[in-house]
């Protein structure tokens, strides 16, 4: 599915429904294009970025395909940020679901139970599928990641 809808299926686009932190934006849609189009997996940027996380998140969130394991690697200072993040986005996302049938929301917590948040990112060899938070390209990183990504102004 493409990610700029499968963000509006997940948090709706209509403003006077959907909280602003959750309508998409032009920095989002970036990294959706971006990694359609060249491959990236996050951005680069170290700061706690809310909106930056939401768009890597949903790229990860997407990879899992429902029950395909993917990795969300996070930097080891932001764990903590990143999980309550994720917390947060499954409870408004769950919520928003509520009418749904039983099996679209089945598939919608099998995406989140596929999710495997770590800050190894050095310890660990490419996994198939995955996406990156709170690194810049100045850092340390595998070869594998190091061109993954997106810079965008500020």
């Amino acid at each position: 599915m493409n990610l700029a809808k499968f963000h509006v299926k997940l948090f709706g686009h209509d403003p006077s429904e959907t909280p602003e932190a959750y309508l998409i934006t032009v920095s989002q849609l970036a990294l959706y294009t971006g990694h359609t189009d060249l491959g990236f997996r996050g951005f680069s940027n170290n700061e706690r970025d809310e909106e930056l996380f939401l768009a890597t998140f949903v790229l990860a969130l997407n990879q899992t395909q429902g029950t395909e394991r993917t990795v969300l690697v996070v930097a080891q200072p932001h764990v903590r940020w990143a999980i309550k993040q994720v917390e947060t986005i499954a409870r408004y996302a769950f919520r928003r679901r509520q009418g749904d049938p039983k099996e679209e929301v089945r598939v919608l917590r099998d995406a989140f139970y596929q999710l495997n948040l770590t800050s190894k990112v050095l310890r660990i060899d490419e996994p198939e599928r995955w996406v990156i938070f709170g690194f810049n390209e100045a850092d340390p990183l595998p070869i594998w990641a190091k061109d993954k990504l997106l810079t965008i102004g500020n």
